[in-house]
Formats: C-alpha cells, sequence, structure tokens
C-alpha cells in the first residue's frame, strides 16, 4: 500500500476554471498543468508514481498521462486495448507499472507510465465497475461496485475471484485499504469490512458505528485508522479506531463535517471538508485550517505520495490536480523537529536509519505485525545501519522515538 488514499465517488464538471497557484498557509500548491480541457467530464480518480514523476487521471471517458513530473500532460486519449472507461489507478512495482480498473469488470495494467495498456483478466462481470485496486507486497486486493472481491498472492499474476459476496449483497464497496498483506478494510453502502487473511475472508467490523455508508476510509497502520460515515442523511460523521475495528470512537471536534479522511500516523489526520483541509495533530482531538482556498473549492481527492501531497480542487464548476512538494516534509516538523530517513524498503539484510539527533535520547525500536517489539536499540550517531538479516520475511513498522515525539515508518522485508 502507498501512501495514498482518494475519494471514489464521481465529480461531474460542467465548466473549464483555471486556477493558475493556490497559496494557503504559508504552503503553495501548485496546479499540475491544465489536465481538463472538454467541457461536461467526469472525473473519478488519480495517481502518480512513488517518485512522482509518472501520473495518470481520468477524464471523462479517457485519461491523460504524464512522464515529467505533471509539468507536461500527453492529450486526451481513449482508453486501449478496450476503450472501457478507467474508474481507478494504482501505481504498483515498479515507477513505470501502474494498474487501471474499468466500468466492465477486468483491469488494465501499463509498464510504460500509462502510455500503452494491456488488458487483464476477466475478473467480475461485465457490467462492474472496478472501484478500487490496492497491493502491499506481493498481495493485492480489487473492489466493485456489486460488493464483489478478488485477490491476489502474486503481484497480479493470477486472481481469484471470491465466490460469493462478503456482505451478501450487492452493495457496492467503494474504498479499499490494505495496511499490511494480510489485513485490509473495505467500506461502502451498509457496509464495513476487514480481512485477516488477504482479501479471502471478511467479517463485519462496524464496531458501534453508526449504521450507514462509508464513504472514505484511511488506516495509519494495522490498527489505528478513521471512516467517514454518511449515516443517511447529513451531516456526516468521523470515527476512529485504535483497536483494528472491534471498536470505534466518534471525533466531534471537527471544526466543520468531514467529507474525506487521511491519517499520516497515529496522531497527524487531514480531513477535507467545506472549503478547507483541516490538520490535527493529536489523533483528532483538536483541528486547525492548514488548507484553505476560494469559496466553493470543495478540496477532495487526498494522496500522499513521497514527500507530496496531492489533492483535487474545485471552483466554478472547474477542477484541477494541485501538489505541494514539501507537504510531508513540513508536516513532519509538528512531529519531530528533526527529518527521519530509514530505507531501503523492502530490504533484505541491513536498514539504515538517518536523523539530526535533536534530542537527548533517541531510540529505534522494530514492531511485528502484531505492534509487539522485537528490537530496539539506541541511536548515538546521524547515521545508524540496523541487521536485520535474523527477521523473517514480512511486514514491520520502525518506530523512533525520543523527548519531542515520535515517527513510525513501515518495513517490508523480503
Amino acid at each position: 500500500m502507498k501512501t495514498k488514499r482518494t475519494l471514489k465517488s464521481s465529480l461531474f464538471l460542467v465548466l473549464l476554471f483555471l486556477i493558475p497557484v493556490l497559496k494557503v498557509k504559508s504552503q503553495t500548491w501548485a496546479v499540475l498543468d491544465s489536465v481538463f480541457n472538454t467541457n461536461s467530464v467526469t472525473v473519478n480518480d488519480y495517481d502518480f508514481s512513488d517518485n512522482g514523476t509518472y501520473g495518470t487521471i481520468q477524464v471523462g471517458w479517457g485519461y491523460r498521462y504524464t512522464s515529467d513530473a505533471a509539468s507536461t500532460w500527453s492529450p486526451y486519449k481513449d482508453p486501449t486495448p478496450s476503450y472501457a472507461m478507467f474508474t481507478c489507478f494504482n501505481f504498483y512495482g515498479s515507477q513505470t507499472t501502474v494498474y487501471a480498473g474499468t466500468d466492465r469488470g477486468f483491469y488494465d495494467k501499463s509498464n510504460d507510465g500509462g502510455t500503452t495498456w494491456t488488458q487483464g483478466p476477466q475478473l467480475f462481470n461485465y457490467t462492474c465497475y472496478i472501484n478500487d485496486i490496492d497491493f502491499n507486497g506481493n498481495n493485492g486486493i480489487t473492489v466493485t461496485s456489486d460488493g464483489e472481491v478478488a485477490y491476489t498472492t502474486d503481484g497480479g499474476g493470477n486472481w481469484t475471484t471470491l465466490a460469493t459476496r462478503p456482505n451478501g449483497s450487492l452493495a457496492a464497496i467503494t474504498t479499499l485499504e490494505m495496511p499490511s498483506s494480510t489485513i485490509a478494510y473495505m467500506g461502502g453502502s451498509g457496509l464495513f469490512m476487514k480481512t485477516t487473511d488477504g482479501g479471502q475472508t471478511w467479517a463485519d467490523v462496524t464496531g458501534g458505528i453508526t449504521s450507514g455508508s462509508i464513504s472514505s476510509l484511511s488506516f495509519s497502520s494495522v490498527t489505528n485508522g478513521c471512516a467517514v460515515v454518511y449515516p443517511g442523511g447529513p451531516p456526516n460523521q468521523l470515527w476512529k479506531t485504535t483497536d483494528g475495528g472491534t471498536s470505534w470512537t466518534q471525533i466531534s471536534t471537527v471544526p466543520l463535517v468531514s467529507n474525506e479522511i487521511y491519517c499520516v500516523n497515529n496522531n497527524l489526520f487531514f480531513a477535507a471538508a467545506g472549503d478547507n483541509i483541516y490538520k490535527s495533530t493529536d489523533a483528532g482531538s483538536t483541528w486547525t485550517i492548514q488548507y484553505t482556498g476560494a469559496t466553493g473549492c470543495n478540496p477532495h481527492g487526498l494522496k500522499f505520495i513521497g514527500a507530496s501531497g496531492y489533492a483535487l480542487i474545485s471552483a466554478s464548476g472547474g477542477t484541477k490536480i494541485v501538489r505541494n512538494f514539501n507537504l510531508l516534509s513540513s508536516v513532519s516538523e509538528n512531529i519531530l523537529p528533526e527529518s527521519i530517513k530509514i530505507f531501503p524498503s523492502p530490504a533484505t539484510n541491513k536498514i539504515t536509519l538517518e536523523t539530526e539527533l535533536s534530542a537527548k535520547s533517541n531510540t529505534v525500536s522494530i514492531l511485528n505485525i502484531q505492534g509487539q517489539e522485537i528490537l530496539k536499540q539506541v541511536v548515538t550517531t546521524t547515521k545508524t545501519v540496523i541487521d536485520i538479516s535474523d527477521l523473517s520475511k514480512g511486514i514491520y513498522f520502525i518506530k523512533y522515538e525520543n523527548e519531542n515525539g515520535s515517527d513510525t515508518q513501515k518495513l517490508i522485508k523480503q
């Protein structure tokens, strides 16, 4: 799973409206070219590679792509080779490999950043919309508008479509989060479910949440996450869990009812509501306006890829992708004054931690997927090499902490 998530609801555009640069709270969000060049088009999703070089965006029945970090975009193109409408994107594997769900029950795959496409297998009925595709390691899951689910254990080489719908109904699954190779959450129309075996079986995890539809879902770890619930009528509700969905607590402190949520880590949340993007550094207890736009700008489609933050901004019937190159860099300053780098991931034998050591006491811990500490050591230099050769293959979490705060990052051991 990349650190990204976007709302999968469709947006209907009537007019083209250019927002040259949106300056918000001392940070600049720049428009990534004019990607919408036709009237009355529908926008479902977009995505970028981890390094931000390659990107794809669905525009109406077609799409556009970039291979130069959005300095320029391709002309409007029809999806190929099937001419089915793209519904979602996920860059996974290499920087140029991207999967695109379609409205015909199969996905297309591109190995060159969106320039050319190959049709994948027919996973679902030809009338199904694939609403989301997510990967973690070699495991992946895809979900549809008819409540169907398929999973892969070999990086998309082969897929298994579940014989029965997990929810037992045609209720649409609209959002999917896969924080580990085995654990994933999905939500939609009257359903909220969790898998612990990579998508093969699912169980209800509403855990006291008001009945309704899950419109946005974000997990920062296998246990900690948030959900936006539409209870059948306005306003929306924002809920959080710290135990993997066993129990939920409603967050009632958001100044405006959130339409979308993104959890960067266990304490740092972003919520899109009204004309603003709100930020909380204490797991939703208090919020501040971090970014704001013109009346009716309706920020949505929040994604965090690498150090950059992305969003869709609307005004007067038009929409643009905007990007802040240093969003997570500036955000991390509210958690730890120093910058933390842990690399590589995936890793085989060793990882390296680089930090500025601004505090007196610094430690790094490795936690397994159950949250159990399996290694801990004191950090005394700005560059620390940690031997992980004895660890089994799988997902781990690296926690760096000192008196200023903590930062947790995911590690894949190969």
